[in-house]
Parts: C-alpha cells; sequence; structure tokens
C-alpha cells in the first residue's frame, strides 16, 4: 500500500491507462436515443399547444425537436429518461378533456346507423336544402354537413375553401360576406335532370338546425377551422338552439375538438381520421416528413389513447381502416365508431348489421329498415 501511494501520481495513472475511442455505432446510439427523447418531447409540447393554443407550425416544431436532440446528447440528459413516461402520464391526465354527458350521448346515438353525407347525393347536390330534405325523405337517421365561416363570420354551408365546384362564383368563401354568398346558385353540380332548373342557395347554418330541429334528425357539423371565432358561434348554436341531444361536431384536427371541449364540456364531439390524412396531397400538397411522422402518431393515437384525451365520444374512421378487433377495441376504451364514406351496400349492411357502427354515406337509401328489401337499390359506389 505504501509503495502504491508513493509511487502514484495522476500522470502516471493517465499513461497507464488504455484508453478506448468511441466507436461509430456508440455516437449512431446516443444520436438515435437522442431523437426519440426529443420525439417523446415533443409530445409534450403539442399538448401545451393544444391547451395554449401556441401557434407551433410544423416547420418550428421540426426545428425545436432538431434542437432538443442536440441539447439532449450535448449534456447527457438521456439518464432522465426514466422520468419521461411519468411526464406523460401526468400532461395526460392535467390536459385531458372529458366527454359529453351520458344522458345527451345516449340519447343522440339512439338508434343513429345511416347519415346522409352532405344530405343524399343521388338526386341534389350536395350541402343544400334539396339534399338534406332528400336524405329525410329517403329515411336517413341524419346529415352530415360542412360549415365555414363568410367574411363577417356567419356561419355557412359549404365543404370547399372555395366557391369554385360547387356555386356560380369564384374565390374564397371567407372573403365574401353571408349576404352575397346567399345570393349565389351552389348546386351548379347538377345530379339529377329534373333539378337543371332549379337554384340552390348555400344555406346558413342556422336554416340548417331549424331544418333539421323540426324532422328531429341528426346532425354532424364537419369542421375544419379551429380559430376562435368558429369555435364561439359553434358553442353559440348549442346553447341557443339547445341542441346537445341532437348535434355533433366533429374534425378532422384535433385542434378543434380540444377548442370545442374546453368551451363547452357538454357538446358530444367526434375525431374524424383514416391513415394516411396527414400526407393526403389532395388536401395537404406535397407531403413532407413531419406530415408522414404525423401519420404515424395518428395511427397509433387513434388505435390508443387520442380519441379519450380530446374528449370525443366517437371516432369516426376511414372504411378501409374497420376491423372487428377496432371495433372492439375502441368499445373497451368507452369509444364509439362511425365510418365514412361507404358507398356499397354490402359494406353498409355489414357494419350496421355485424359491427353496429354509424355509417356515413352519399347514398343513405341503401340502407333499408323494418323489413325493406336492402338489395333492390343499384349499387352507387
Amino acid at each position: 500500500m505504501s509503495d502504491y501511494y508513493t509511487t502514484y501520481t495522476p500522470y502516471n495513472e493517465f499513461r497507464s491507462e488504455k484508453r478506448v475511442k468511441p466507436s461509430c455505432m456508440y455516437f449512431t446510439k446516443q444520436i438515435l436515443d437522442s431523437f426519440i427523447f426529443a420525439v417523446l418531447f415533443v409530445f409534450i409540447v403539442f399538448c401545451i399547444y393544444l391547451f395554449f393554443n401556441f401557434p407551433f407550425g410544423d416547420s418550428l416544431i421540426l426545428i425545436t425537436t432538431i434542437l432538443i436532440s442536440y441539447l439532449i446528447f450535448k449534456f447527457n440528459l438521456l439518464k432522465y429518461l426514466s422520468l419521461l413516461p411519468i411526464a406523460l402520464v401526468i400532461c395526460y391526465v392535467i390536459f385531458k378533456r372529458d366527454q359529453a354527458l351520458q344522458d345527451d350521448v345516449d340519447v343522440f346515438f339512439n338508434d343513429l346507423r345511416i347519415i346522409g353525407h352532405r344530405g343524399s347525393n343521388e338526386k341534389a347536390p350536395e350541402n343544400t336544402i334539396a339534399a338534406f330534405l332528400e336524405a329525410y325523405n329517403v329515411g336517413a337517421d341524419g346529415i352530415e354537413f360542412d360549415v365555414t365561416l363568410s367574411s363577417d363570420k356567419i356561419p355557412v354551408i359549404i365543404h370547399d375553401d372555395t366557391l369554385d365546384r360547387t356555386c356560380n362564383a369564384t374565390g374564397h368563401v371567407g372573403n365574401f360576406n353571408a349576404s352575397y354568398l346567399k345570393t349565389l346558385d351552389c348546386g351548379i353540380v347538377k345530379i339529377d335532370d329534373s333539378e337543371r332548373h332549379n337554384i340552390h342557395r348555400m344555406p346558413l347554418l342556422d336554416e340548417v338546425v331549424k331544418f333539421s330541429k323540426k324532422r328531429n334528425m341528426k346532425m354532424i357539423f364537419d369542421i375544419k377551422d379551429y380559430s376562435d371565432d368558429m369555435i364561439d358561434r359553434l358553442s353559440s348554436i348549442f346553447e341557443k338552439e339547445n341542441i346537445y341531444q341532437l348535434g355533433m361536431v366533429s374534425s378532422f384536427f384535433p385542434q378543434v375538438i380540444y377548442k370545442l371541449k374546453r368551451k363547452n364540456p357538454r357538446i358530444i364531439t367526434g375525431y374524424t381520421w383514416g391513415a394516411g390524412d396527414f400526407s393526403t396531397t389532395k388536401y395537404y400538397g406535397n407531403f413532407t416528413f413531419f406530415d408522414r411522422t404525423l401519420d404515424y402518431i395518428n395511427v397509433i393515437g387513434a388505435h390508443s389513447f387520442l380519441g379519450k384525451f380530446l374528449g370525443a365520444n366517437i371516432l369516426l374512421t376511414k372504411g378501409d381502416d374497420i376491423t372487428p378487433y377496432f371495433v372492439k377495441q375502441q368499445q373497451f376504451l368507452g369509444l364509439r365508431i362511425g365510418s365514412w364514406t361507404i358507398n356499397f351496400p354490402e359494406t353498409i349492411k355489414w357494419m350496421i348489421d355485424d359491427l353496429n357502427i354509424l355509417v356515413v354515406s352519399d347514398y343513405p337509401s341503401m340502407y333499408k329498415k323494418e323489413g325493406d328489401s336492402f338489395f333492390n337499390h343499384t349499387n352507387m359506389g
């Protein structure tokens, strides 16, 4: 012992050590672990974004992920990785929204099987009073329609952001006031020859709500706009018309559901999703790496926590993603299932009668009730 202490010096120890240079695999693993850590951390940031409505864009979130990855790697923060699941659970509990009142939910979904997508599209133009009336006449249990704000912040019924496809005008819907929009013919896509001389005005949301209340038809409001103006007007019309047991708000965008549940927890909501939604070029242009990443997260979230986290009561799922296992899985989690947009009679019958789920269809007459013949309608799919 004495010899050791007499001969020991830090310099001699340094010279006697055989230092091993970290391998490329070591650095690769560290970088990969850091990036995974950062992605999970960004989920927490996303929760905060939903709650406080911070204006995070795709690019900012991606840059934030890369920056956090660098900081984690530089300062060796991976030793705190075990704390991340705890942080995620805490965030889930703090930011989770409550589902609607069970009494309202039971009444709304009672005997709700077939919904007319933008009304019924067999004869009348979509999202018009004529289409909604046709859906009622063929026995649909309810109607689905798209809500957009005019320049004077009045909710109107139209699917596209622009007027070009369905109306005799061009331009962005939000650039015109409701008075002007009401003068347009929004049925230029004629479905039936008998409609060729008819003019179909763009309905106001108030008009559609009164139409549905009079006939006791259920309504699904499809919303793409999560601005405060839209959220305020949706909450207001549910309160004013007392349609908590007659209407439901659905959206592809979780921000819509989350913000609406914060504003008015009593409203029944549905999260609309399908694999590949974020990277669909039809809606999002040339998809990015971040969009594809969101697709994976969206699929995982829809199969696990996302519906309950948002406070939704139903997952409206693309038909291709419907399986008996998925239906049972979501029922176990306390969620109902609906499917869009199904236009094949055999599939509609299977989903409603065998899986016992809600179906949204362009042709609600394909599903006949109370002993009517099911297969006597032409397949419109």
